[in-house]
């Protein structure tokens, strides 16, 4: 009755004394807590894992993963099946390392993706430590990129740069009194000026920083950039084809992740 495959479409509904029943949108966050909770699931009960897992940095890595993944799949792009992988939010890149040792002991097949920085450098340092985990369990979010391009950190930087930026606009066009709509142009004037090397999320950070806009919500972005993509049907081909170059890095992430994933679960049978 739970379809991982399609995050935004499952609600809890909760009744809670005085207050009333209330619907909770985003069951997925903080690891589905708020299923596991309803159904009377411990954390270490089988629907936080499945039959393979990819470990993931944050909730923002989650809601791009799972929601890009049925929509790749439409486009013929290598994707995950969320119902055989489940994607985990850590919380952090430190935060991985315990979920990482746990799917290994409980010999589930486990891939951890880190982001392409200091923490993710800490992180991986100590899972090859732990021994737990081997190097070809270890994914770097710069793997999917073929030249593995300078400034390419997050998620984010994969994603195609005008699709986020739109996102954002739409997200907080109505949540921040004032605000005025990031342009491509803005944000890359932006990054010259931090640093040419600089991922998306800090010079935005430092955008919104600069006019008072307050943190920059990255799972408030992620979701609006799933729920925003567009429909597919009735397209043509050559805007079909724009979609498949645009989400390229992410079906090599899919599809580096899917085989290593197959690779352990060979390797564990």
């Amino acid at each position: 009755m739970v379809n991982r495959n399609f995050p935004a479409r499952i609600r809890v509904v909760e009744k809670s004394g005085p207050s009333g029943t209330q619907i909770n949108n985003k069951p997925h966050q903080n690891r589905w807590k708020a299923i596991r909770s309803a159904v009377g699931l411990l954390a270490a009960d089988s629907f936080i894992v499945g039959d393979a897992c990819l470990v993931v940095e944050g909730v923002s890595d989650h809601i791009y993963l799972s929601g890009l993944s049925p929509y790749l799949a439409q486009l013929e792009i290598p994707y995950l099946d969320l119902n055989q992988v489940a994607v985990i939010p850590g919380g952090s890149a430190s935060e991985t390392i315990p979920m990482a040792r746990f799917c290994r002991s409980e010999k589930i097949p486990v891939v951890v993706l880190l982001d392409s920085d200091n923490q993710g450098d800490q992180a991986e340092e100590q899972l090859r430590k732990d021994g737990f985990i081997k190097e070809h369990q270890i994914m770097r979010v710069n793997d999917c990129s073929h030249d593995k391009a300078v400034g390419v950190v997050a998620i984010e930087d994969v994603l195609p740069f005008d699709r986020l930026l739109s996102a954002l606009n739409w997200a907080y066009k109505d949540l921040v009194k004032g605000f005025s709509r990031l342009s491509v142009k803005e944000v890359s004037e932006a990054r010259s000026a931090l640093s040419p090397e600089a991922p998306v999320t800090s010079v935005i950070d430092k955008i919104f920083k600069d006019k008072g806009y307050g943190d920059f919500d990255k799972r408030l972005v992620a979701g609006c950039f799933v729920n925003s993509l567009p429909d597919l049907e009735g397209l043509s081909a050559d805007e079909r084809q724009d979609l498949i170059v645009q989400f390229e890095n992410i079906g090599n992430l899919f599809a580096i992740a899917r085989d290593r994933l197959k690779t352990l679960s060979e390797e564990l049978n």
